[in-house]
């Protein structure tokens, strides 16, 4: 069997600027270092996990690319455009928005609280409409 190429190889994001939303594990982690990868400038999102987010950054960093861990509660219209304008700050504008950040409370449906369905709402729904 062949190794994969090198996803550079594959796909020049050169000059391009990604947003991805959850970036600080799982799925979001693995878009994040390979957009970095692939040449692109990238904001790792997270909600709460800034250690994580950070470590993405700084393995984009150690690569020779620019990466930068950026705080916002997507469900929040004030918190999405300062994540936008973090991103214009620093590269200059957006040319990709990866909506991966998620909420699945750990409850059946009929059980599950107002409070927790409205986070789950807020990510899943709200934040992808407000970025």
């Amino acid at each position: 069997m062949t190794a994969a190429p090198p996803v550079a190889s594959l796909l020049d994001l050169s000059g391009k600027t990604a947003i991805v939303t959850g970036a600080s594990g799982g799925i979001g982690a693995g878009i994040t270092l390979l957009f970095g990868e692939a040449g692109a400038s990238v904001v790792c999102h997270y909600n709460s996990n800034r250690q994580a987010a950070e470590t993405v950054a700084e393995a984009i960093r150690s690569a020779g690319r620019q990466a930068v861990a950026c705080q916002a509660d997507i469900s929040s219209g004030t918190d999405s455009a300062n994540l936008v304008a973090e991103a214009i700050s620093h590269f200059g504008g957006v040319d990709i928005l990866v909506n991966n950040a998620g909420q699945q409370p750990v409850e059946m449906l009929a059980e599950m609280s107002e409070s927790n369905w409205n986070a789950m709402m807020g990510a899943n729904v709200a934040g992808p409409f407000l970025l």
